[in-house]
């Protein structure tokens, strides 16, 4: 019988490439963090417990507690951006135009919000399912 291993990861580090190359310039932290802010006050207060957890709200604090948010936001916007762009080529994709999506967030259609709900509810399982839940590891029992 299969003995289980737990195993927690012990940084995001080994979740998410934070190997970005430098910080955001000022301007571009700016505008990351407003839309970030601007996406999180649109879908938080109509959430449901998905997973049993509030993913929107996970979002936000994880958001609020990491060390290094340009590093948060950079793989936020492109974890989604590859999302919204599933069966594209995104392996140019950078920042700015992940950002450029945003720029009329307000008048995107039903059907785009919704895409972006499921984009962000993604992210939020990524982060649950790699980093802040342990992983079983199973090792097939030998005779």
């Amino acid at each position: 019988m299969a003995s289980p291993h737990h195993r927690h990861q012990s940084s995001l580090e080994r979740v998410l490439d934070f190997s970005s190359p430098q910080p955001l310039e000022p301007d571009q932290r700016n505008r990351a963090t407003d839309i970030f802010n601007q996406i999180v006050a649109q879908y938080e207060s109509s959430q449901t417990n998905g997973k049993g957890y509030k993913r929107i709200t996970l979002l936000r604090v994880a958001h609020d507690s990491v060390i290094s948010r340009d590093n948060f936001l950079s793989c936020f916007f492109l974890f989604v951006e590859k999302e919204l762009r599933q069966g594209e080529d995104v392996s140019e994709l950078c920042l700015s135009q992940a950002l450029s999506r945003y720029v009329n967030l307000d008048s995107w259609s039903r059907q785009q919000r919704k895409e972006l709900e499921t984009s962000l509810a993604a992210f939020s399982d990524y982060l649950v399912d790699n980093f802040f839940l342990p992983r079983t590891l199973y090792i097939p029992y030998v005779t």
